[in-house]
Formats: structure tokens, sequence, C-alpha cells
């Protein structure tokens, strides 16, 4: 008995998610809802700095 090629894919993706649909783990993109990676961006943008300054340094981030 194989798993079809999407069954394998659902697999990956509720292992990152638990049942309330936050994100676990990110270890693939594979799956993954489009709206959850929207948020994956906007969340890491909030990250980024000006050229030439220094990187922003948060109590999240050290984690």
């Amino acid at each position: 008995m194989n798993a079809e090629p999407t069954d394998v894919v659902r697999d990956e993706a509720s292992l990152q998610v638990d049942r309330d649909g936050n994100l676990r783990h990110l270890l693939t993109l594979k799956g993954l809802d489009k709206s959850l990676l929207t948020d994956i961006l906007d969340d890491a943008e909030t990250y980024l700095s000006a050229p030439g300054t220094l990187p922003t340094r948060t109590i999240a981030a050290r984690h």
C-alpha cells in the first residue's frame, strides 16, 4: 500500500500545524495554506532593517 502524493503533502503540513491551525514547526512550504504563508512573510517583514543600520534586537528574536 503506497501513499498518494497528495496524502504525503497533507501529512507534511499536518506535522507543522497544531489543532488550532497555529504553526508549530516550519519544515516545508508544501501543503501550507496561502494565508499562513502570508502571515509568516508579514511577521518576517517586521524584522527587516534599513541597509547600513544594525539589526533589530527583540526578546522574541532570541528564542
